[in-house]
C-alpha cells in the first residue's frame, strides 16, 4: 500500500474529470498517487 495521502481515480469515458485536482495537487506538492 502506497503512502500517499491522496489518491486520484480516474473513471474511463470522462476525460479531464480529475485533471484540475490533479493539477492542483501537483502545483501544491502534495504526496499523491
Amino acid at each position: 500500500m502506497s503512502d500517499a495521502k491522496f489518491e486520484l481515480y480516474y473513471w474511463p469515458g470522462i476525460p479531464g474529470r480529475g485533471e484540475f485536482v490533479r493539477l492542483v495537487l501537483e502545483e501544491a506538492g502534495a504526496d499523491w498517487v
